[in-house]
C-alpha cells in the first residue's frame, strides 16, 4: 500500500503542507501548482489524477462528493476549528 498525499486546497494554509514534509509526509498546496482561482471540481479532479487526498475547509467538496464526484479523498476541518497544527496531527 502507499503512503496517503495531500493536496492542499486554497483555503488550508501553507504552512501545513511545509510542516508535513518536515515529516516526510507528500503534501502540496495549490498555490506550487499554479491552480489558482480553479474550480472545486477542477480541485478534486487534479487531486485524483495525482492520487492525492483533497484537504479543505470548504462544505462544497463535501457535497460534490456526495452527489457522486469521483475523488482519492477528503480530509476536510472546520475553519473555525482549524490550525496548522490540527492540520498536520490529524493528517
Amino acid at each position: 500500500m502507499s503512503a496517503l498525499k495531500f493536496y492542499l486546497d486554497g483555503d488550508v494554509w501553507p504552512e501545513v503542507a511545509v510542516q508535513l514534509r518536515r515529516v516526510g509526509i507528500d503534501a502540496v498546496p495549490l498555490q506550487e501548482l499554479g491552480r489558482q482561482g480553479a474550480s472545486d471540481i477542477s480541485h478534486l479532479a487534479a487531486a485524483l489524477a495525482m492520487n492525492q487526498v483533497l484537504c479543505t475547509h470548504d462544505q462544497d467538496y463535501l457535497r460534490l462528493a456526495g452527489a457522486g464526484a469521483t475523488h482519492a479523498g477528503i480530509a476536510n476541518i472546520a475553519q473555525a476549528r482549524a490550525s496548522t497544527s490540527r492540520w498536520v496531527t490529524g493528517l
